[in-house]
């Protein structure tokens, strides 16, 4: 099995559950303050919150920010739908668009602002966002989904439980602002899995350039690369495949047990094209030839090229079928 996926779904392998993460209000919850005390040693964090990772669930949360709220178009589905159902409810969002190179719209981000939704890179393409940048333009606090990379730039850093570890559970929130929240509102479980799902990943820096060697020299003219690699995160590669829609080949390379991904909209089974390729000016068709791949371990040349090769060998397949 060949996981190239693993930014998009994150399978947590050996998770148990044990009576100690049930909690009781009359008692000490160890578990919890050893949680609580994890987050911070490994983020720096002083609280932690959970709520629902859906769009009904960010919408709440936006709504409960006090003044001005930014969103990124390079945030995942989530956090975008739910600032759009926020501001069907009154609230006052200001978006900050992706340009023709994938990067933010930094020229759009400005002082009146009171709080941003901006991670550190971008979700689907994974290319990277200057979080100091966005630092030097606003004084907005900065909610930053960590999932798959951490800039310790943020002032509030978000989990997303399904990309972690494969559990559809909650967001876990974490801040250096005091939060009140009910024992039994807590979602230890969905903060257990986040936590260990993060500290479980492994990424390899090395196989990046040697996917992207294979990528040009076995397809050639077929291959388009919607965003330049050297800005995005170096365990992850985006490309584009001319002529056929990804699902396809998603699919029948799962039949090989080779696993890669269209975006999120792929990954969470919502048979949606990239909505980031859409945001950066390309067409849903074009959106529709996306494939990203990230890497968590070291491949051998020999191995890459084997890889690419059974791509290929499917993807010529596909395109005499059409």
């Amino acid at each position: 099995m060949i996981r190239l996926n693993g930014l998009q779904y994150n399978l947590l392998p050996n998770f148990t559950v044990d009576e100690r993460y049930s909690f009781e209000s009359l008692k000490v919850n160890e578990e919890l303050d050893l949680l609580q005390v994890a987050f911070k040693k490994r983020f720096g964090f002083e609280y932690m919150k959970t709520f629902s990772f859906t769009k009904e669930g960010f919408c709440t949360f936006i709504l409960d920010l006090e003044g001005i709220v930014a969103v990124s178009m390079g945030e995942c589905e989530a956090i975008v739908q739910g600032a759009k159902l926020a501001q069907k409810y009154g609230k006052e969002i200001k978006w900050i668009g992706l340009s023709s190179t994938g990067e933010i719209e930094y020229d759009k981000i400005d002082k009146g602002i009171d709080f941003i939704f901006v991670s550190s890179y971008v979700i689907d393409t994974f290319v990277k966002t200057d979080l100091s940048r966005v630092k030097s333009l606003t004084n907005a606090k900065i909610i930053s989904n960590i999932s798959a990379n951490f800039d310790k730039t943020c002032d509030m850093a978000l989990l997303d439980s399904y990309k972690l570890s494969g559990f559809g559970t909650c967001a876990v929130l974490l801040t250096n602002q005091p939060i009140i929240q009910n024992i039994g509102n807590i979602d230890f479980l969905g903060a257990k899995i986040c936590f260990e799902g993060i500290t479980s990943q492994i990424f390899d820096y090395t196989s990046k350039e040697l996917f992207l060697k294979y990528f040009q020299e076995i397809f050639g003219d077929d291959l388009f690369l919607f965003v330049n690699p050297d800005i995005t995160l170096e365990y992850s590669l985006h490309i584009g495949l001319k002529g056929i829609k990804a699902r396809y080949l998603i699919r029948s390379l799962a039949l090989d047990e080779v696993y890669v991904s269209n975006g999120e909209g792929c990954s969470l089974g919502l048979s949606l094209p990239s909505r980031i390729i859409q945001s950066m000016g390309y067409s849903e068709d074009m959106s529709r030839c996306a494939l990203v791949l990230n890497f968590d371990r070291d491949y051998t040349e020999q191995e890459a090229q084997k890889i690419v090769k059974l791509i290929h060998k499917n993807y010529r397949q596909i395109k005499a079928l059409q």
